[in-house]
């Protein structure tokens, strides 16, 4: 196992990781969890910015894409994050953003970054749910004449969202941690940190 890996999913149990005892945590799917994952907060931290960069850019670094992108705000961070890693380990893919609306002025674009059409991008997020994001950054992207050869996210919350992706756009998925692995690798964060319930309620998940 990497040892970047192990590192970045520690970081994440302490900084965006939160475990409740009821489901009081409201979804954008509408529906309410015991489980709430911020990665946009945890961005802020540099050592998370690099690690989910550089874990992003090692599953990105074979395929033959010209860049990569995804809606914002939330996959924008990871998605410049990788980008920069690239530009450090000399294969530089850029970055782009799909807006939620399009801008009133200018232009009016539903994607910003220089971009052209006919290039072949992976569609990137932080969290994954249902998948309803990442599926209308895909289209936004196909609409704009990109062609999307993956998707790669950083949590994969397992309910649904890979799924859906591949019933709709058959495109390969691939997700750096799934929850189970923040309830599992959260054993290991101290109970002085951001989630000092994380180590009980891990261990009782684990038992079930």
């Amino acid at each position: 196992m990497e040892q970047e890996w192990v590192q970045l999913c520690k970081l994440l149990c302490r900084y965006a990781f939160r475990v409740a005892r009821e489901p009081i945590f409201p979804l954008a799917s509408g529906k309410r969890s015991r489980y709430y994952i911020d990665c946009k907060g945890a961005f802020s931290i540099p050592e998370v910015k690099y690690l989910a960069g550089y874990l992003g850019f090692t599953r990105l670094r074979e395929q033959s894409i010209a860049a990569l992108g995804g809606l914002m705000y939330g996959a924008i961070p990871f998605a410049e994050a990788i980008s920069l890693v690239s530009f450090l380990e000399k294969q530089p893919l850029k970055s782009f953003a799909v807006r939620k609306e399009p801008k009133t002025h200018g232009l009016q674009k539903w994607i910003e970054g220089l971009i052209e059409a006919g290039e072949e991008v992976a569609i990137v997020d932080d969290v994954m749910t249902t998948g309803t994001s990442t599926l209308q950054a895909i289209a936004r992207a196909q609409e704009a004449g990109l062609v999307v050869k993956r998707v790669l996210v950083l949590v994969n919350r397992e309910e649904g969202g890979e799924e859906a992706i591949q019933a709709q756009y058959h495109l390969p998925v691939e997700s750096i941690f799934t929850l189970q692995d923040l309830l599992r690798y959260g054993q290991s964060v101290p109970v002085g940190g951001r989630n000092p319930e994380l180590s009980r309620e891990a261990s009782v998940e684990e038992g079930r």
